[in-house]
């Protein structure tokens, strides 16, 4: 039961409502009728305890000045329906929805309870056929009954109808009323309404209103109560009154497809704001990376490298070794035949003559153009096993000499002999006489002359001009003694008297060659010397026509630059620190270390196939060529190319710490490992022992016309095993970068001073391993390259973020105040639906919902498309960064920008639904309605 005692209700001064007495029963049909603006709304408002008033107004006993807003919630929730002129529906949720609302608010019963009174209430109304129609799509009078059916959802004692025919037809009206009337029974209805016809119908109670004032109050036609209605009942909870999350998504999705143009706009502008923070954090991760990978991609990040502090090769004083020295290294070395000497500039002494002669009959004539580099290159009289005329002879003295001549020369000398000209002849001749040849050497520009008489005791057929003897230091007698000239061991140093002597002595090798000079080159005994291969570059009569790796002498030279990077180091690394794995020597001609531009491979462009001719048709092509044409040779694709620009992913690279997958290591330079990659592009079957083509250029110059001239030494390599590795490298022993270079392809060991190392440590140890080295060798230069350009790149993209941070947050900041205004707008356009689930007794907080869940929604989708932005952003970043470097294309991106996204996005939903919720739950539900 409802009693009012002295209720009165003021608005602007004035009031609407004045001393209003009422009771009303617990049942039945009331009709408050009267003309407009005499109170009859206010009236029903106070009734619904959504509007304050003065005086007293008690439902069920309870005082609603005594009632706190939560128990006003209850009770409008649970004992107070509404139904409204205007229906007050959500109009693009179904029939279904809007009822189902009301019920979860409160309900905690089962789903299919709760589906089962929707259909009861349905029933009731007559709409079982529109359960899952929208709203929108309904006439008036079915949205009214909608309305009715919401309002007596959770089984109210009281239900408020204001106008509830209003917008109806003649016959839409009657039904409701009719509905109305049924309830009735088992519920207090009360109705304002300005229809007299349907008052006097329906009534059980007619109350009419003037000025504020009941001027009549009266009973007709008494409804005889029935509390039953066929509707499943449910159970409640009174704290519950919540929004139900489903409702509101569904609620907030309809809205923004309503409103696609701003939708999309909004989208569009968060997004961007989104994007830039995205951005800030992974621009920077996808430029770092790619350049990390680039760089890694020639120089691994596992390595340091190691160069010298002041390089000044040009004030390197070489020279060679002394007899002492070379003895001393002989001493512990292996297959060392013997040792030799080799002079640098006997052609330059003897300027002005320099000529053997035949002593007969005092005439002086010039014999088969033997000369002093003859005598430098003699060669050992036990190095020749076949024929010699007039006999085999083993042992010489120093005058004494053995010549190796064509049939030419022999016709020569049996002239000068004046004897028959036959190898016969001569033998006999030889055997019974004396035949003395002189050495005639002069030098005008120092008055120097000097005659050496040396006996014939044999010859030997053959196309080479040759001087045989036995002993083994025979040039040296000559030069030295004979000649009577001083000597110098300094070999780049002008000596202060243009007669001294540039002596060399060198170690001739029966085998074991590249043995000794692996065990010679790069140990701390011999720190500080060189090894030269005396070969046809030095001994051109000699060696004509024999391949560097068959070249036997190796000169024992040393040099005086402290600054020069010591070649033992490696060994020294290794043990002085379990943490490097191999090293990695860097030369000028050779293979190449830049520290600098962190290139590292080969020096000049070097080809690898497993076609001979395909190896020689490229080096036809490339032997003179264009400089900008060299750049970019297209080869066939049996071939590789292996250059220090092109150590990616497609360049020949050699690597000499692998794992091998079959075969075995190599036992000399002339074997070789290769990659399961190398094999796959090469299109080899079979791999092993199988021989593969190189082919190098030790000399390349740049004419004058633009034109690249090249000399290539082209040498075939047997293939013994097979590694595994992603990259087209080839595999051995670390001594391989400088000396394969040496003794397979010739080049100068003066080219391949070491002038780089590139270490390979394990992870972690780069400051012990460089602080060690640098203890030790304080002239070097020690660095971790891929450390200190990641730490540089990182700076440089640490700006980038910076600058990108500082934009985005302009963004963000300017999306905050769009994603304000479309909420107001939201807010605007979704106010009545607060106030009616205000009016249905949800919570007040509850209703910020309805904000929020639009912010958040509208944020969500702005974090989705700014989300795949940056991935799409990301993936053409990366692909262009690693096309630019020429890198495999690798997807970089930091997972953490998703998160800091994310958390922007929720901030900015955040603050620029705060103020408008706090305002939402300050304005009366009546005032949204």
């Amino acid at each position: 039961m409802i009693e009012f005692k002295n209720v009165k209700k003021k608005y602007n001064g004035h009031y609407v409502l004045k001393n209003v007495n009422i009771m009303l029963p617990r049942y039945g049909l009331v009709i408050i009728n009267g003309p407009s603006g005499c109170g009859k709304t206010t009236l029903l408002n106070i009734l619904s305890s959504l509007l304050d008033f003065e005086g007293d107004v008690s439902f069920d006993g309870k005082r609603y000045k005594e009632m706190k807003n939560d128990e006003k919630e209850v009770l409008r929730n649970k004992k107070i329906g509404f139904v409204f002129q205007d229906y007050k529906l959500f109009e693009f949720e179904t029939v279904s929805s809007n009822i189902l609302l009301s019920i979860n608010m409160c309900s905690v019963d089962k789903d299919f309870k709760k589906e089962k009174r929707v259909e009861d209430l349905l029933s009731l109304v007559d709409l079982s056929n529109k359960k899952n129609e929208l709203v929108s799509n309904l006439s008036g009078g079915e949205k009214q009954r909608v309305a009715i059916a919401r309002a007596i959802s959770n089984s109210p004692s009281l239900l408020l109808a204001d106008e509830p025919t209003g917008n109806l037809d003649e016959k839409n009206s009657e039904i409701v009323m009719e509905l109305l009337k049924k309830i009735s029974s088992s519920s207090l209805i009360v109705v304002v309404t300005h229809d007299e016809e349907l008052t006097n119908k329906y009534a059980d109670r007619i109350i009419k209103m003037k000025d504020g004032k009941i001027v009549s109050d009266r009973y007709q036609n008494r409804n005889k109560h029935n509390d039953y209605l066929p509707i499943l009942k449910l159970k409640y909870d009174d704290k519950k009154r919540t929004l139900p999350f489903k409702f509101l998504l569904n609620h907030t999705r309809n809205s923004i497809k309503r409103r696609k143009w701003r939708t999309a706009f909004i989208t569009a502008s968060t997004s961007l704001g989104l994007i830039g923070i995205g951005l800030s954090s992974t621009l920077g991760e996808i430029i770092s990376e790619n350049l990390y990978r680039s760089y890694s991609s020639v120089l691994d990040s596992d390595k340091i490298v190691v160069s010298s502090k002041n390089p000044n090769i040009e004030k390197d004083i070489i020279s060679s070794a002394s007899l002492d020295e070379v003895q001393q290294i002989a001493s512990y070395s292996k297959g060392i035949k013997n040792i030799g000497v080799y002079y640098w500039n006997t052609e330059y002494l003897f300027a002005s003559n320099n000529f053997m002669s035949l002593d007969n009959s005092g005439s002086i004539r010039q014999f088969s153009n033997f000369n002093s580099n003859h005598i430098n290159e003699f060669a050992s009289l036990d190095s020749y096993s076949g024929d010699m005329y007039p006999y085999r002879i083993n042992e010489l003295m120093n005058d004494e000499i053995v010549l190796s001549m064509p049939m030419l020369a022999i016709d020569e000398i049996c002239y000068q002999l004046q004897i028959p000209r036959t190898i016969t002849s001569l033998s006999n001749y030889i055997e019974f006489h004396d035949v003395t040849l002189n050495m005639n050497f002069s030098n005008d520009s120092w008055e120097y002359s000097v005659t050496i008489p040396l006996r014939l005791r044999g010859f030997i057929l053959s196309t080479q001009t040759l001087i045989y003897h036995s002993n083994k230091l025979w040039n040296q007698y000559i030069f030295e003694e004979k000649c009577r000239l001083p000597f110098t061991y300094y070999i780049n140093v002008n000596s202060s008297h243009p007669w001294d002597l540039v002596k060399s002595y060198y170690f001739d090798f029966s085998n074991g060659r590249d043995e000794f000079l692996i065990n010679n080159r790069f140990s701390l005994e011999n720190d500080g010397f060189d090894f030269e291969l005396f070969d046809k570059k030095y001994y051109p009569i000699l060696f004509e026509n024999e391949p560097s790796y068959l070249c036997s002498r190796v000169g024992i030279l040393h040099r005086t630059n402290k600054d020069d990077i010591p070649a033992y180091i490696g060994d020294y690394c290794k043990k002085a620190s379990n943490g490097i794995y191999e090293v990695t020597y860097g030369s000028d001609l050779g293979y190449s270390i830049y520290e600098q531009s962190l290139l590292m491979g080969f020096s000049k462009s070097t080809y690898l196939g497993n076609n001979e001719q395909s190896i020689l048709d490229v080096i036809d092509e490339t032997s003179y060529i264009k400089y900008e044409d060299s750049l970019n040779v297209k080869l066939p694709d049996d071939m590789v190319e292996g250059h220090f620009s092109k150590s990616g992913s497609d360049g020949l690279v050699f690597d000499p710490h692998f794992s091998l997958i079959t075969g075995r290591e190599p036992a000399n330079f002339q074997e070789i490992l290769v990659s399961d990659t190398l094999i796959n592009r090469l299109k080899i079957s079979d791999p092993i022992n199988k021989i593969v083509y190189l082919s190098f250029p030790v000399k390349e110059d740049l004419l004058s016309n633009g034109y690249l001239s090249r000399e290539y030494v082209t040498v075939g390599l047997k293939i013994v095993g097979i590694t595994n590795s992603a990259k087209l490298s080839i595999s051995h022993k670390e001594s391989w970068s400088i000396l394969f270079f040496q003794t397979m392809l010739g080049v100068s060991t003066f080219e391949l001073r070491i002038n780089n190392l590139a270490i390979r440590i394990k992870e972690g140890m780069e400051d012990a391993i460089i602080n060690k080295i640098n203890r030790a060798f304080p002239h070097l230069s020690v660095v971790a390259p891929l450390k200190d350009v990641k730490n540089s790149v990182n700076k440089i993209c640490s700006y980038i973020e910076i600058i990108m941070l500082v934009v985005s947050i302009a963004s963000v900041i300017i999306a905050s105040i769009v994603l304000f205004i479309c909420n107001y707008l939201h807010y605007m356009e979704v106010r009545k639906d607060i106030g009616l689930v205000r009016c249905l007794g949800v919570k007040e907080k509850e209703s910020r919902k309805f904000v929020y869940c639009h912010s958040f929604l509208m944020t969500g989708l702005s974090f989705i498309f700014s989300s795949i932005e940056l991935l799409v952003i990301s993936i053409v970043l990366s692909k262009a960064l690693s096309t630019s470097l020429h890198i495999g294309m690798s997807f970089v991106f930091n997972p953490l920008s998703f998160v800091y996204m994310l958390i922007v996005a929720l901030a900015v939903s955040l603050i620029s639904s705060f103020l408008i919720s706090r305002k939402i739950s300050k304005i009366p539900a009546l005032d949204c309605l």
